[in-house]
């Protein structure tokens, strides 16, 4: 053990253990703690910096092994990355060296998520690769700003999640993400009530099979551009766009919807989304089975659009309004009423 060794020696200004044999030693937490004018340390060929970081051994000492982003002290580490509150932005760094990895915490959320109802900023400085993206920014309900361009997302299967519920973040620049290997983007922005731009025009999409509530109640998106999306792979889109009421316009002419049976309450109350260019192989006749455009403004089928709380029945909807029976085509100006039989 070297435990606290040359803890608190402020007058210290160099030190040469580089003949010490430090193979059996597996303590040294505090080793440095403080050595504020301990400028040069000639360390064991033997010695294990990375351990001797993940126990604090260099807090508060003016030399470092590791010079890009050295570890701060009241940081804590996650795989090998550090992370810390400083002020109100979260600050997430590699600790040996410009490159890190955040291992992936599974069903659950990362380390730094009890500190979500502080973080207004968050700082991924270097180069930090991430295992997973579930939940990662998950209810930052102050959220402003996220700087992300050292986030390296490329081995990432799961982003659901990753930025639901920041309800004051109003831009987001995720031109930089790779998505490759993305599974799930499952409530990936959902509830970013105040969310205005989002740049998503760098996603690959191709692998990804689940984007339900993928912009939920993005209720102040105006646009986006899923134009680069491939979704051949996709089989449910239900409340995709749900509640986006400010959307306008969608262009999603270059989706592969071959795949694609969820489509519930895809569009739902998109009051002011007047034009959808749907895909060539969208069905939309099973999309108005379920709902996908309730209170929508625009309707694939403009002679009699469903309405809200109907029922179907053949290729007609019905519903009691206001005390009359009202049966409709749902699909056009022409419907068939099955035999029900007895």
């Amino acid at each position: 053990s070297m435990h606290n060794m040359l803890n608190s020696c402020a007058a210290l200004e160099s030190l040469d253990f580089s003949m010490l044999d430090a193979s059996k030693v597996t303590s040294m937490d505090t080793m440095f703690y403080h050595d504020a004018r301990l400028s040069d340390i000639k360390l064991p060929k033997n010695y294990n910096a990375q351990t001797a970081v993940r126990q604090g051994a260099f807090f508060g000492c003016a030399w470092q092994p590791y010079t890009e982003f050295p570890r701060p002290e009241g940081s804590s580490m996650y795989w090998s990355c550090w992370w810390q509150m400083q002020g109100d932005t979260l600050v997430i760094a590699p600790a040996f060296g410009a490159y890190g990895e955040l291992d992936n915490w599974g069903t659950g959320t990362p380390p730094w998520y009890g500190s979500r109802g502080s973080v207004k900023h968050v700082e991924v400085r270097g180069h930090v690769k991430a295992d997973t993206c579930k939940s990662m920014f998950q209810e930052f309900y102050l959220m402003e700003s996220a700087d992300l361009a050292g986030l390296d997302t490329s081995i990432s299967p799961n982003m659901e999640y990753m930025f639901y519920g920041c309800n004051k973040l109003a831009s987001l620049d995720l031109s930089g993400f790779d998505t490759s290997s993305a599974i799930n983007m499952q409530y990936m922005f959902a509830y970013c009530y105040l969310l205005a731009n989002v740049d998503v025009t760098s996603f690959v999409t191709s692998a990804v099979v689940n984007m339900t509530w993928m912009f939920s109640h993005c209720e102040g998106l105006p646009n986006v551009d899923v134009s680069s999306f491939q979704t051949s792979s996709v089989t449910d889109m239900s409340y995709m766009f749900d509640c986006c009421y400010a959307l306008e316009k969608l262009d999603l002419s270059g989706f592969d919807a071959a795949r694609t049976t969820g489509m519930t309450h895809m569009f739902y109350h998109d009051a002011k989304l007047a034009d959808i260019k749907l895909p060539r192989n969208y069905d939309t006749e099973t999309a108005v089975r379920q709902e996908a455009f309730f209170g929508c403004l625009w309707q694939p089928y403009t002679e009699f659009p469903r309405s809200e709380g109907s029922a179907m029945y053949g290729s007609c909807w019905w519903q009691v309004q206001d005390g009359t029976l009202v049966i409709a085509p749902a699909f056009g100006a022409s419907g068939r009423l099955d035999d029900w039989g007895g």
